[in-house]
């Protein structure tokens, strides 16, 4: 439609691809340089970022497989119906920063519906909420702690609870940043070294 109309687009990357990764955002980013003729810089912040994931990976090296802490991530929930990452950024943030994404591949999308037993039959160690729309961290909070047959989910039983900003997860330069939180959250004792 717009290329009919002598109109250049733009796509980001990880708007596209089945299972983006934070290789996509590096790559966006070095196209947006050479677009807007600011290669050096976009390098530079490319640098930067692959530092910091360095960093990160570095100090979850530690943590040997079986000891790998498996995060839930809630997106929203309606009725008895739980929105998550089956992959993605999101689920390669997780990855890069040491942990399992309990719902990793289980559709074929990136996102997917599921239902309460699926959190429970994960039994992750960690719950990560995504912040933002109408639903409140706190009716998101609320959903899991009141439900009784999340009572038994180590997630719940330990409150271990991290709320993201949705857009920090999302395709752009904040992902680094997003990773180190994540790692912070996990091993946090790892991450202080």
């Amino acid at each position: 439609m717009f290329d009919s109309k002598g109109i250049n687009c733009y796509t980001i990357t990880g708007t596209i691809e089945p299972d983006e990764t934070i290789e996509h955002v590096y790559q966006d980013i070095e196209n947006l340089g050479k677009i807007f003729k600011v290669e050096d810089r976009a390098e530079g912040l490319i640098q930067s970022m692959k530092q910091e994931i360095s960093g990160i990976q570095k100090a979850a090296s530690g943590v040997e497989e079986k000891d790998k802490l498996k995060v839930f991530v809630l997106d929203s929930f309606k009725g008895n119906e739980i929105y998550t990452t089956s992959a993605g950024l999101q689920s390669n943030l997780i990855e890069l920063a040491g942990g399992i994404n309990s719902t990793r591949n289980m559709a074929d999308s990136r996102w997917f519906n599921t239902s309460v037993e699926t959190l429970v039959k994960a039994n992750p160690d960690v719950i990560i909420f995504n912040d933002y729309g109408q639903q409140s961290i706190e009716d998101k909070i609320s959903f899991v702690t009141s439900n009784p047959a999340l009572s038994d989910v180590t997630a719940v039983k330990n409150q271990a609870f991290l709320t993201m900003p949705l857009v920090s997860v999302m395709q752009d330069i904040r992902g680094a940043n997003a990773c180190r939180t994540i790692a912070e959250y996990l091993y946090p004792d790892l991450m202080e070294q």
